[in-house]
C-alpha cells in the first residue's frame, strides 16, 4: 500500500510538471540541445522565445542573434558562388561548428570547402574536424594524399597525429623527426606538435613544447586552451604528470591583441590581418 501510494504521488507530480508553462531558462536550454544536434532553425525559435520572455537577458538575445547569423551563413554556403568571400564565410561557419562541438556538420562542410577551394588551409580544416571526430583513418588518407604544396607544417603534424592514433608508431616518429620547427612557430601549431610528441611517448618534449605554446599565447586565450588540453586524450599518458600541469600554468609573455582570442588562427577569417607576433595559433 505504501509503495502504491508513493507511485501515485510520483505520477501526480509528473503530470503537474508536464502542465507547467515553459520558462525562459528552459527554452534556452532546449535551444542549446538543438544546436548540439545541428537543428539550428529549432534552436533559433527556442532562443527567440527565451529572449521574448526575458527581454533584458542579453545572453538569450545574443544567442538568438548568433544562430540567426549561422542560418544565413549556411544558406550562403549552399547557394553562393564558390570564391574568396564564400571561403571566408565557410571558414567562419567551420569555427562555429568546432567551437560548439557540432562535428558532423563541420566534417560535411569542410569536405565541401576543400573540394571547392583546395589549399593548405582548407586541407587543415578538414583534417582538424576528422581528427576531432576520431575519424583517424580517413584523416590519414586525406593528409597522405595532399598535393606537395598543401603539405605544410600544420598538415604534416596532423598526419603524424593520425598515424600515432592508428598505432603506426614507427611512421609517426619518423615523420616527427623530419619536421623542421621554426623559432617563430605559432602557438596553435606548437599545441598540435605537443600532442604528437605525447602520442609518440616523448613526455619531456611534449611538456617543453606546451610550455612554449602557452608562453606565446595571449593571456585571454590561455584558459580555453588549458581546458581543451586537459580534456584531450592525446595527452592521456602525461596528463597527471607535474610537468604537464606546470606547462599549462605557464604565464603569457605576449601583449594582448584585439583578435578573437581563439586557440588557433586557422579558423579565423581575420587571420591574414594579424601581425605574425600577434597570431594566436595555427
Amino acid at each position: 500500500m505504501i509503495r502504491a501510494t508513493g507511485l501515485c504521488l510520483l505520477l501526480l507530480a509528473a503530470v503537474a510538471a508536464a502542465g507547467e508553462p515553459p520558462t525562459a531558462h528552459g527554452c534556452f536550454q532546449d535551444g542549446q540541445i538543438y544546436v548540439k544536434h545541428g537543428k539550428f532553425a529549432e534552436a533559433l525559435d527556442s532562443f527567440k522565445t527565451a529572449a521574448k520572455m526575458e527581454p533584458d537577458n542579453k545572453v538569450y538575445a545574443g544567442r538568438a542573434m548568433m544562430i540567426s547569423r549561422v542560418l544565413k551563413a549556411r544558406k550562403y554556403v549552399e547557394t553562393a558562388k564558390v570564391d574568396v568571400k564564400w571561403e571566408k564565410v565557410a571558414i567562419s561557419l567551420h569555427a562555429f561548428y568546432v567551437r560548439e562541438g557540432v562535428l558532423a556538420e563541420a566534417v560535411k562542410l569542410d569536405r565541401k570547402v576543400y573540394a571547392g577551394r583546395p589549399s593548405a588551409t582548407t586541407a587543415a580544416l578538414l583534417a582538424e574536424t576528422l581528427l576531432e571526430s576520431k575519424k583517424n583513418e580517413e584523416a590519414r588518407k586525406h593528409l597522405a594524399g595532399l598535393a606537395k604544396e598543401h603539405k605544410d607544417l600544420q598538415n604534416r603534424i596532423y598526419e603524424g597525429i593520425a598515424l600515432a592514433r592508428l598505432r603506426k608508431s614507427d611512421e609517426a616518429k619518423k615523420l616527427e623527426k623530419a619536421l623542421a620547427i621554426p623559432a617563430d612557430t605559432r602557438p596553435g601549431i606548437l599545441y598540435d606538435l605537443a600532442r604528437l610528441q605525447a602520442l609518440n611517448g616523448e613526455a619531456n618534449k611534449a611538456t617543453s613544447t606546451l610550455t612554449k605554446c602557452f608562453a606565446a599565447l595571449p593571456a585571454k586565450s590561455q584558459a580555453p586552451l588549458r581546458e581543451k588540453a586537459k580534456a584531450c586524450t592525446d595527452f592521456f599518458f602525461i596528463a597527471k604528470s607535474p610537468g604537464f600541469a606546470a606547462a599549462l600554468a605557464t604565464p603569457s609573455k605576449v601583449t594582448e591583441s584585439d583578435c578573437s582570442g581563439g586557440s588557433g588562427c586557422g579558423s579565423c577569417p581575420d587571420r591574414e590581418k594579424c601581425a605574425p607576433e600577434t597570431k594566436s595559433g595555427s
